[in-house]
């Protein structure tokens, strides 16, 4: 199990690695609210072979966005694949407008677009 714990923007998280496949990584992140915990964004990195992992299943809650959790994630997410010797990190998105926030985010971290039809 890998814990990161960061803070931003006034948002206290952790960022924990759970097992989902043996093949995937799934961190999640939550915040301290009050008395609970509140799950407030979620990465995943799934090998695809020695050299090559596909980030999976980034989400951020509506009321976190643009506070720096898929940042958080990315980054966490790169660094896990550095650790691990992937020579190529992919992923795929939405082409609609709505998937913007998450071009500019993939853009910002050096990924650039590929279309293959």
């Amino acid at each position: 199990m890998i814990c990161i714990g960061f803070r931003h923007q006034k948002v206290s998280t952790r960022l924990i690695c759970q097992g989902y496949a043996p093949e995937i990584l799934f961190w999640t992140v939550w915040d301290d609210i009050g008395d609970e915990d509140v799950l407030i964004g979620c990465g995943a990195l799934k090998e695809l072979d020695a050299t090559h992992g596909e980030i999976k299943s980034m989400r951020t809650s509506s009321q976190h966005r643009r506070k720096g959790v898929a940042r958080a994630v990315l980054t966490h997410i790169i660094e896990e694949a550095k650790r691990r010797g992937y020579r190529r990190l992919s992923l795929e998105t939405g082409a609609q407008e709505p998937f913007q926030p998450a071009h500019r985010l993939y853009e910002w971290a050096g990924f650039a677009l590929w279309a293959f039809w």
